[in-house]
């Protein structure tokens, strides 16, 4: 079980706050609906309390997906995620929440060790199960075009993207 971070000192003080008697001309407020801490999202506001669940929620679906495609067959994964495109999102949206703690990105370091000018002869390159297809994104700057990049993955979600398939049969 994971347990959200202690509260803020801020937070802390408004709760001690909020424990003093009710006078009729003091409002109390309680520290996880103050605006002031929120984040806006496209539904609604959430409070800093809210984020930090919905950040836990976004990792645990990311692990959930994640197992469930790495335990069943490739065209089974590309079924599943051609039917819910949804799900893809919300797997790459947890993937980046992960791969945003690691000490380095290996997708970072594959775009840099490409991008730099000891390059000097052509190549093509297959960036299997390449996500928003960030590789072929950044190569594109390249401006003597030497490094061809096609991004595969189980959904196309951009013109990045050479086309949708289970890395087994691409």
């Amino acid at each position: 079980m994971v347990l959200p971070p202690p509260p803020t000192k801020a937070e802390s003080a408004n709760a001690h706050e909020n424990s003093k008697p009710h006078t009729m001309n003091k409002k109390r407020k309680h520290p996880h609906t103050d605006a002031s801490q929120s984040t806006k999202t496209a539904s609604h506001t959430l409070t800093p309390l809210q984020s930090h669940f919905k950040s836990l929620l976004v990792s645990s679906t990311f692990r959930q997906t994640n197992e469930k495609l790495y335990t069943q067959k490739a065209e089974d994964s590309l079924e599943m995620m051609q039917k819910e495109p949804k799900m893809f999102y919300e797997y790459h949206e947890g993937f980046r929440q992960q791969a945003a703690q690691w000490p380095t990105n290996p997708v970072e370091t594959f775009i840099r060790l490409l991008m730099s000018p000891k390059i000097t002869k052509a190549m093509k390159v297959a960036d299997m199960g390449c996500g928003d297809a960030q590789l072929s994104q950044k190569l594109e700057e390249r401006e003597d075009q030497l490094v061809e990049v096609s991004s595969f993955d189980l959904v196309k979600t951009n013109k990045y993207y050479s086309h949708p398939c289970s890395v087994q049969k691409c």
